[in-house]
């Protein structure tokens, strides 16, 4: 087999994981291997190289910290690869703002798109001619993972089939993308048939609602052309108010815009008249309302002008019969007189009763008596009788003289409040006329007219009434006439309306109809070819298994004689390859270890295996299959720990097969098993074409590597 077109002569690492310092290893396009502890940096070496050809592959995921954390210039690492033509130089960085780039150049400088000069080296696939196995270093806790890729390609391309899987898989792709398709376009079918249908009862549910209301006037529903003059009539009519009217059915417009028309001409003209009737009506209410102020203000004062008077003459018909002819001094000097004949009255009686009280104290068999007041004996019985007597008469004078005061007296307090009722009318009287006056000349400086009674003005007012009253007839009717020819127009309208429904149900009608027909036609079309992709993917997946069935024996032969070399004779001694249905129709490749000693297989991340045999399961695709490859662009094998739970032996055998696959591919093994490797590296590698480094230090400037004697 011949070499690869390019080897890498150099690598260039700076900010890379643990490097920080600029360094670079020159390879020279040998094969290398890398010695020393772990956490020496060894396998960033490794790393580096994988992330410049590949970056962070789904494998290596997103969240893997490329650049160091403790350097504060760019991550780049740079690669060297010796082609046919020279030096080509690839790189990839990441820069301080994390912007990832990529370059590639060839001898002469000039730049090239990755993907033109190593096809698919991205998804680093066997066959394009670009095969890189790279095998992380993990703890030995952890079952490693095979990173051998695309193993199902691969057996295919063993077997000259890579074109029939392939083939396969996309006739499962067209069948899947046209089964959606079918799905989708039924989905449409049945969602079209859905709008359409709620389109049609929607027309039918508004249809109804005007046909309940019949804006037409009558049961009899108008066709069309009906509508259509009724439309014409109106619009001529509105001419004939003054309106103007431009648009017109014989002229090409839609019956909506000749309603239009007329609704807003006929609009704008009445509610011109309106406000012209409107304006002239307000201004005779501004000239009513202060008239009829006047003449209630007028009336009002008349009116209590005449009480005033009435009251006057009452007051004086009640003091003239109150005096009856006297004055009130003659009435005060009568009551004088009663005063001083009721004091002398009242001065008896405080003689007469302290007399009586003396005699009805004296001792009842006396029969005389001295006067108390001048000495003289009296008769007991006679001064008695005539003391009584006395007492009797005063009394009665001074009851008489004190009614006749009391009543004296009420007739000088009433002619009094009567005197000042009169004045006091007449001072309102006087006050009313003044108001009356005031209105009289207010009224007339308002109106503008002389008005010499309140009949007069009491004339104006009813005018300006009568007016108002016209005026305001005016503007209903001119209102009435507005609400007439808009319900007209919104009853046309509603009548146009149905008229365009009907059209709107008979056009989805038909839609709902050819519609239909043109998605079932689609329909049948994506059945048919989903069909034929079934037909064609059941003759190859059949064909396939068969092909499979009867050359995979001799593939898992030479696998099982590989495998067996690197384990010796473990319990699980033969590799196996299952192909069974995938849920999508297609065939899965698995790897399978069974034993000679009893029946059985299991797949190799099963746990059966120990750590020895899954380290070997993981390099046996690749020492298979890279015997295979034809003329490969770049061929890498670059191995991180590989050997895991080998023991001395089993190493040798591993240096044995990586020496097999030396003569195709650039090995790349970094390893702390120094002491396991070097007593075979000469047997089996060529020192001409091999370089060993070993990782002695970790510092802030990054890894530090020496330079190892090939051994004797």
């Amino acid at each position: 087999m011949t070499k690869p077109g390019f080897r890498i002569e150099r690598v260039t690492v700076e900010g890379f994981k643990g490097f920080t310092t600029r360094q670079t290893f020159d390879f020279g396009g040998k094969n290398a291997f890398v010695f020393g502890e772990n956490g020496l940096g060894k396998s960033s070496i490794i790393e580096a190289i994988r992330w410049c050809l590949f970056g962070l592959g789904s494998r290596q995921g997103q969240g893997e910290i490329i650049k160091n954390q403790f350097y504060i210039g760019d991550c780049q690492v740079e690669l060297t690869l010796k082609g046919p033509d020279g030096d080509w130089t690839m790189s990839r960085s990441i820069g301080t703002s994390g912007g990832v780039s990529t370059d590639l150049r060839d001898p002469n400088g000039r730049q090239h798109p990755l993907g033109e000069v190593f096809p698919q080296l991205t998804r680093i696939s066997p066959t394009e001619g670009t095969h890189v196995i790279y095998v992380p270093q993990q703890p030995s806790s952890r079952r490693p993972v095979a990173d051998i890729t695309n193993f199902r390609n691969v057996v295919y391309r063993y077997l000259g089939l890579e074109e029939v899987p392939r083939l396969c898989d996309v006739l499962i792709r067209l069948r899947g993308e046209w089964q959606k398709k079918e799905a989708t376009l039924a989905s449409a079918v049945d969602k079209v048939g859905d709008t359409i249908a709620d389109q049609i009862r929607q027309v039918d549910g508004d249809l109804d609602r005007i046909i309940a209301i019949q804006p037409w006037g009558g049961p009899d529903i108008p066709t069309f052309a009906e509508t259509n003059v009724k439309i014409t009539v109106l619009a001529h009519e509105a001419r004939g108010l003054g309106a103007e009217i431009s648009a017109d059915l014989s002229a090409g417009s839609s019956a909506r815009d000749v309603l239009y028309d007329v609704e807003t001409a006929v609009d704008d003209l009445l509610s011109e008249e309106l406000s012209v009737r409107q304006r002239r009506f307000n201004d005779k209410l501004v000239e009513l309302k202060p008239a009829e102020d006047y003449l209630q203000r007028w009336t009002d004062e008349e009116a209590t002008i005449h009480t005033l008077s009435e009251v006057l003459e009452t007051c004086k018909n009640e003091l003239s019969c109150l005096l009856n002819g006297a004055t009130a001094d003659e009435l005060e000097d009568e009551r004088d007189r009663l005063e001083r004949s009721l004091s002398a009255a009242e001065l008896n009686l405080e003689i007469a009763r302290p007399l009586i009280t003396f005699i009805d104290r004296l001792d009842d068999s006396a029969t005389v008596c001295d006067c108390p007041a001048c000495g003289f004996t009296v008769d007991v019985v006679e001064f008695k009788s005539r003391v009584e007597g006395f007492e009797a008469d005063s009394d009665a004078n001074a009851s008489e003289l004190l009614q006749r005061r009391q009543s004296l007296h009420a007739r000088l307090s009433r002619a009094r409040e009567l005197a000042d009722e009169i004045e006091d009318t007449l001072a309102s009287l006087a006050e009313s006329d003044a108001r009356l006056e005031t209105i009289m000349g207010e009224a007339r400086a308002c109106c503008n007219q002389l008005f010499p009674t309140l009949e007069s003005l009491e004339q104006h007012v009813s005018g300006l009434r009568s007016s108002c009253e016209q005026l305001r007839s005016a503007v209903e009717s001119q209102n009435d006439t507005a609400q007439s020819w808009k319900t007209r127009i919104e009853n046309l309208r509603s009548e146009e309306r149905f008229q365009r429904l009907r059209r709107r149900k008979a056009q989805l009608r038909r839609l709902q109809e050819n519609r239909y027909v043109d998605l079932a036609d689609d329909l049948k079309y994506l059945a048919g070819l989903r069909d034929v992709a079934n037909q064609l993917e059941s003759l190859l997946h059949d064909q396939l298994s068969q092909r499979l069935q009867q050359d995979l024996p001799p593939l898992e032969a030479e696998m099982t004689e590989v495998y067996r070399r690197l384990t010796g004779r473990p319990m699980f001694d033969t590799m196996n390859i299952r192909h069974e249905d995938e849920p999508d129709g297609s065939i899965a490749l698995k790897q399978m270890v069974s034993s000679e000693r009893g029946s059985g297989s299991w797949s190799v991340d099963s746990g059966v295996l120990n750590g020895q045999a899954l380290s070997a399961v993981r390099l046996v695709p690749y020492l298979v299959f890279s015997r295979y490859q034809e003329d490969p662009l770049l061929d890498l094998l670059m191995l991180d720990d590989p050997t895991q739970a080998f023991d001395t032996r089993k190493i040798e055998l591993l240096l044995e097969e990586l020496g097999r696959a030396s003569s195709h591919a650039t090995i790349f093994v970094a390893t702390h098993e120094e002491d396991r490797f070097m007593p075979h590296l000469r047997k089996y590698f060529d020192p001409d074409d091999t370089l060993i480094l070993r990782a002695v230090d970790l510092d802030e400037n990054g890894p530090k590597f020496d330079d190892v004697q090939f051994p004797l």
